[in-house]
């Protein structure tokens, strides 16, 4: 029998080298303590003595200081500003601010393209026009540039910070009166307001920082409004690093020399931009390390990360003591009682000190770091070290209830309710009018005509007169009814109009037509009435929706002069105009009217229910998004729910939902959207992929669940829970032709029935699960749902015990459906909702965006809360399912176009299967990434699939060929086209072919 070893005997070498890890992480951690300490005093007494250092944030944030002309670096002591480097003169003495009505008055601010927000200023005993340039873009793309940073600069800025500057190599006063001019001439204290040679690194690394800003602030001019989402602020973003040295890396004779040359840079760049960008200038060796491995990829060829997959687990246990302190230190916790708080916090301090001595991080436990923001904070991470995480990746990538939820889970739990009320709502609404708008619909064409101009001019018995009496009683039974508690609905949640006794909604689709058959093109008339509309509304007359445009030239017709009385959204006004028989085409059907006029008042409600007792609403009871949503993250900073340091990030995502997301993307966009989707899945063989979905209902709720619910009886029906959408991307149709062919073409496909039978699986697996949970492992149930549901969890738990399907299970299957798949707004990143017109460039790309987010919050932040069993668990079976269901469902639909199956391609086909629900796939691959053509891949990835468009261009030069390729102008056709030219025009042959090719390499 061998001998026993005691844990901590020499014997034991594993003991050892734990024994001398710990050593090492105390006497890191006894060094870190007393560097903190030792900067907090210095900063704490270089503040008391100079006074507070103001940052461009600092002014960004402030009018007032934008006003007195203070630049970055002026400081404010005692209440009082000390100029250091802005001058008494650059005080903006601002006359008044351009409202909309001053611009309509004035042809000369019209001829200067002034705009609203815009100053009057007094200068030099002279009134001037300042422009702000909000949506000046060149003035925009030129800021954005500046800001941006690169890695010449960077490197440069690094190095000046990192060295001490020689006294003989750049001039300073001295006590002899010798100046030495270099450069611009000026002096050291010229420059920086005191000589930085003498100040500790810190001090140097800031002083160059506020001097970038100053520059960045004089390349903008006073006053300037800077707008991140600006198409010109885009456009130098791109500029900056299209010209960026780290492009130079395919000039590297060699494979290898380019992957060195790749990693030197983009890693140097890293520790540059954290050293130099960062007010705590803290380097992120995980974000340099990530920035030097993608450096030489892109440059050459794949480069292994072992060393960042070995410091994972101590990043990841950093980065949950950071964010355990920051949460602490928010409620007002003692900062110098940071062992005692992890601790309470359940953070093994052994552990921690290991995990930092391993990655070289340090805590940051000061209170002034606290109460201001990073510049590069990351808001999934919640902590310094989860930098790597860029925050303009996560706004272009990141699911917004995500990132809403990784700050405040009670703000996600009412974000969800709120899309859960409006779907389920609109759905009981529309429902309500089902039976009318079915009957109404059988009637022939000239009826239809006269009851709706009849409706649309308030005429009620005339119009029941023709509906028959069945009709008008379903009528009077149920639309009418709903109309008016519609309008008393309204009314009750703050808007202010009188309410019209025959209120049937209208709606224009051919704004221009009725334009001209009003004979009201007068640009000026026209421009000034949607200017005040969104100007009331709180917003930019070009973010008007093209339904909010026709609504307005609607009103104006109807006699509404848009003055300070007469605001009120489309949807709650009177009409005054009674259209004649030929003006009726201008508008469209009374269906459809009432289905817009529904959805728009339903979510109108709902909105304001969301924003409660924090709604801040102007004379007319319109709602005033901005300062509604200021008031709710103020209030949610006040109880201690989002740090002071987050708001900026929880404004911008709830504004960029129930405001940006509210727009609609032009008419031209919306029609390539609707022939793309067309060209693409609008076919019973993209159907079919509809079922590689199960996979994970199979991982997330179990494979019996899900067989179950697959083939037994649904309990529970899709508009239980208000949905009938096949995703809230698809669901954005208007009224144009387009539109309408697609909604067809998706149900005569076989899409819509398929995509149905995948999200009643989920849903009815989902219930199942959960009831077993409640009954078997509670904790478990518990510790899944968060606090996401409030005061409702208790009545949550007892009815799914009872198997009660109430408003509450509803709302739970709502949300579980919702983490899958992109069924509202809240389930797109910023990007897509804050930019419109740029939503197609998303086409196709919302579900895998979704599926990234499943493993994000089901995998990534699951280990990164320390449940790493649960996290890797998750992993396996999502992987397993998703490749298994993706892969049976690319046979299925291999036999359906008559195409060749091979067993032995099995494992090959499951790899890329399973890579291809994460948007990585072969084509691609193959084609770009196996040839380094990196950019070539971006573009195919990012570029909207319009294969109708591509072969209607085609055409005409295809025809004039002696042996014209009918087969690839057939194969875009909805519905048939894919299995024509797979059986009847070589699709499967060609197909066959390139496989065994492959099989042959």
């Amino acid at each position: 029998m061998e001998p026993e070893v005691e844990l901590n005997s020499p014997a034991n070498p594993l003991a050892q080298r734990k024994a001398r890890r710990e050593a090492v992480a105390e006497q890191a951690a006894e060094v870190t303590s007393a560097e903190l300490e030792e900067e907090k005093a210095y900063q704490e007494a270089r503040e008391a003595e100079l006074g507070k250092t103001l940052t461009l944030e600092d002014i960004n944030g402030s009018y007032t200081l934008q006003k007195l002309g203070v630049l970055s670096g002026d400081r404010v002591k005692d209440g009082k500003l000390i100029r250091i480097h802005s001058r008494d003169e650059d005080v903006i003495d601002i006359d008044h601010v351009l409202t909309q009505e001053d611009i309509d008055n004035s042809a000369t601010l019209q001829r200067k393209d002034a705009e609203v927000g815009d100053l009057i200023i007094n200068k030099d005993g002279k009134r001037e026009c300042l422009s702000r340039g909000k949506t000046a873009q060149g003035r925009q793309a030129l800021y954005e540039f500046i800001k941006n940073p690169s890695y010449i600069a960077n490197g440069k800025m690094f190095l000046e910070a990192l060295f001490v500057v020689p006294e003989y190599a750049k001039g300073y006063t001295t006590s002899y009166g010798y100046s030495p001019q270099v450069g611009t001439g000026r002096t050291i204290e010229e420059e920086f307001g005191e000589d930085i040679s003498k100040l500790p690194l810190n001090e140097r690394r800031l002083a160059i920082k506020r001097k970038k800003e100053r520059i960045l602030q004089r390349s903008a001019g006073p006053m300037f409004s800077y707008d991140p989402e600006s198409l010109g602020s885009t456009v130098g973003a791109i500029s900056k690093a299209v010209i960026d040295p780290i492009n130079l890396v395919p000039a590297a004779s060699t494979v290898k020399g380019g992957i060195a040359l790749g990693t030197a840079i983009a890693g140097f760049g890293s520790i540059a931009d954290d050293y130099v960008y960062s007010e705590a200038g803290e380097i992120d060796p995980l974000k340099a390390g990530i920035s030097a491995a993608a450096g030489g990829v892109l440059s050459g060829a794949f480069v292994g990360g072992a060393k960042v997959l070995g410091d994972r687990g101590a990043k990841k246990l950093v980065r949950k003591a950071q964010i355990e302190m920051d949460k602490a230190l928010a409620r007002g916790a003692d900062p110098l009682k940071g062992k005692e708080l992890l601790q309470e916090a359940g953070i093994d301090l052994n552990k921690l000190k290991a995990a930092q001595t391993r990655i070289g991080a340090k805590l940051n436990i000061s209170p002034a770091k606290v109460a201001q923001k990073q510049a590069d904070d990351v808001v999934v991470n919640d902590s310094a070290v989860g930098r790597y995480t860029n925050s303009k990746v996560d706004k272009i990538l990141g699911v917004l209830s995500t990132r809403i939820k990784a700050i405040d889970e009670q703000t996600f739990g009412r974000l969800r309710r709120f899309e859960f009320d409006s779907h389920r709502n609109t759905s009981q609404a529309l429902g309500k009018a089902e039976d009318w708008v079915k009957g109404f619909s059988q009637l022939n064409a000239p009826v239809k005509n006269n009851i709706a101009r009849l409706l649309y001019n308030e005429d009620f018995d005339a119009a029941r007169a023709l509906m028959g009496r069945e009709l008008s009683t379903e009528f009077d039974k149920k639309i009418v009814p709903m109309l008016k508690k519609m309008g008393d609905d309204l009314k009750a949640s703050g808007h202010s109009f009188q309410k019209v006794d025959n209120y049937f909604p209208r709606l224009v689709k051919d704004l221009e037509g009725l334009q001209k058959s009003l004979n009201v093109q007068q640009k000026g008339l026209i421009g000034a009435a949607k200017n005040r509309y969104a100007a009331k509304k709180g917003i930019s007359a070009e973010k008007l929706t093209p339904e909010e445009n026709a609504e307005v030239i609607d009103m104006l017709m109807r006699g509404h002069t848009f003055g300070i009385k007469k605001g009120q959204p489309g949807f709650v006004r009177q009409r005054k105009l009674t259209l004649s028989d030929d003006q009726m085409k201008y508008y469209a059907s009374p269906e459809e009217s009432l289905a817009i006029y529904l959805r728009r008042a339903v979510n109108d409600i709902e909105k304001r229910k969301f924003m409660g007792q924090f709604g801040a609403f102007n004379k007319e009871g319109m709602l005033d998004a901005d300062k509604s949503i200021g008031n709710y993250v103020e209030d949610a900073i006040n109880k201690g729910r989002i740090r002071p340091e987050q708001e900026a990030d929880m404004l911008e995502m709830l504004k960029s939902r129930f405001v940006g997301g509210e727009q609609s993307p032009g008419a031209l966009n919306a029609t390539i959207r609707d022939l793309g989707y067309m060209g693409t899945i609008a076919n019973p063989v993209s159907a079919l992929t509809q079922l590689g979905d199960l996979g994970t209902s199979g991982a997330l709720n179990g494979l019996r669940n899900t067989l179950a619910s697959l083939f037994k009886t649904k309990n529970i029906e899709l508009i239980d829970i208000g949905l009938d959408e096949i995703s809230k991307e698809l669901a954005e149709g208007s009224l144009k032709g387009t539109s309408k062919m697609l909604e067809k073409v998706m149900r005569g496909s076989g899409f819509k029935k398929l995509d149905r039978l995948g999200k009643e699986t989920f849903i009815n697996a989902a219930y199942k699960n959960a009831q077993k949970m409640v009954k078997k492992d509670l904790s478990k149930f518990k510790k899944k749902i968060g606090s996401t549901y409030g005061d409702e969890t208790q009545a949550l738990i007892k009815d799914l015990e009872e198997g009660n399907l109430t408003d509450t299970v509803k709302y739970f299957l709502f949300n579980e459906l919702s983490d899958v798949q992109p069924v509202t707004l809240s389930e797109f990143p910023q990007a897509y909702l804050n930019n419109p017109n740029h939503r197609i460039l998303y086409m196709l790309k919302s579900f895998t965006l979704k599926q990234i987010d499943v493993v994000r919050r089901n995998v990534v932040q699951e280990y990164a809360k320390g449940n790493k069993k649960e996290a890797v668990k998750n992993a396996a079976l999502l992987a397993a399912y998703l490749s298994t269901a993706n892969t049976g469902t690319q046979y299925a639909k291999d036999l359906v176009l008559g195409r060749e199956v091979k067993a032995e391609d099995i494992p090959d086909r499951a790899m890329w299967n399973l890579l291809s629900v994460y948007g990585i796939n072969r084509y691609t691959t193959d084609r770009y990434l196996s040839n380094g053509d990196w950019k070539g891949a971006v573009i195919n990835t990012i570029a909207p699939a319009t294969p109708i468009i591509d072969s209607a261009l085609s055409l005409g030069g295809e025809l004039l060929e002696d042996d014209p390729n009918v087969a690839k102008l057939v194969k875009p056709v909805p519905v048939v086209g894919n299995l024509v030219y797979n059986w009847f025009l070589g699709g499967a042959e060609e197909y066959d072919e390139r496989q065994e090719a492959e099989r042959n390499k």
